[in-house]
């Protein structure tokens, strides 16, 4: 109780309080104090907590300003009316998308019935005493803090992070605006370099499915007939590596082993007949890189050919 006396001696000082509805908007007012707002009596700065005086409610109504948290130099006005058995407490902010919040505080919740006015005292131990003569109910501080934090400071502070939050992404779009001024340039640059790309550059796009299916392009998943490495017209000789005469010129680096499954482009050597083995094999001419069937044991296989 001597905390809750100090709080509220810090907004009521050695002011009388008249009526019980008064003592509600005072101990609302200790809340906002507690919670680190600053009230004033107009928006000329003048701080409540050294004029304050019993506003008279239910006859009259008490009207202040908030000033907001985060730097910022604009308030709120809060007003505390009477209706019926409660004392409701009007919050608006400019900024708060020109909407009244409300909170309903019940004056028998947090005022005894027995409580007798007016209630004044000198100082926080005079004002503790009297408290604990059954004043405010057991559980008074708690149940105003609730309503003040759930109607109020819960909205503040969705505000100030939405505030920070478009100031952070509008940051953001500058930087990514200096960093990329042109995406179209970057974009043609980009398709530039991808034109003066070699059809020896396999696996170049092979996160792209399709990549092989544009002119002069030698990445991608989808291989068939037309694909840059099954082309004719190579040199027999690849004068920048030292892989198999019948690859591209530049597809092996120098010093390279390399082992193909099959061949690329012409045949050399002899004629095997067909014998109807599949697509893969045949005479000299354009081989499509399909291997030979597996239908013929390997060489000299006659000793260990039911293993």
């Amino acid at each position: 109780m001597n905390d809750i006396a100090a709080k509220l001696f810090r907004v009521i000082g050695n002011n009388a309080v008249q009526t019980a509805e008064d003592l509600v908007v005072a101990l609302s007012q200790a809340v906002l104090l507690d919670q680190g707002f600053r009230l004033n009596n107009s928006n000329s700065g003048e701080s409540a907590a050294t004029q304050w005086s019993s506003p008279g409610l239910p006859q009259s109504l008490c009207s202040l300003y908030m000033v907001l948290p985060g730097g910022s130099t604009s308030t709120a006005e809060l007003k505390w009316v009477s209706v019926g058995h409660a004392v409701v407490l009007l919050f608006f902010a400019p900024n708060n998308n020109e909407s009244i919040r409300s909170v309903e505080l019940k004056t028998s919740s947090i005022v005894s019935e027995a409580s007798q006015f007016p209630l004044q005292a000198q100082n926080a131990s005079e004002l503790a005493g009297i408290l604990r003569q059954g004043f405010l109910a057991r559980n008074a501080w708690d149940v105003v803090a609730a309503a003040i934090r759930t109607r109020i400071l819960a909205e503040i502070s969705n505000n100030i992070f939405n505030e920070h939050r478009g100031d952070n992404r509008r940051d953001d779009a500058g930087a990514q605006t200096q960093q990329h001024p042109e995406l179209l340039g970057d974009r043609l640059l980009h398709e530039r370099s991808r034109e003066q790309r070699p059809d020896t550059s396999v696996g170049g796009n092979d996160l792209d499915p399709f990549g092989s299916m544009r002119e002069g392009d030698g990445g991608g998943m989808v291989v068939g007939p037309d694909h840059p490495m099954f082309r004719r017209g190579y040199a027999p000789e690849s004068p920048s590596g030292d892989g198999p005469q019948r690859l591209p010129a530049g597809a092996v680096p120098p010093g390279a082993r390399f082992d193909p499954i099959s061949p690329f482009g012409d045949r050399p050597g002899p004629v095997r007949p067909s014998g109807g083995r599949g697509p893969g094999a045949g005479g000299r001419g354009f081989f499509s890189g399909e291997p030979d069937p597996d239908n013929m044991g390997p060489p000299n296989s006659s000793w260990n050919y039911y293993i």
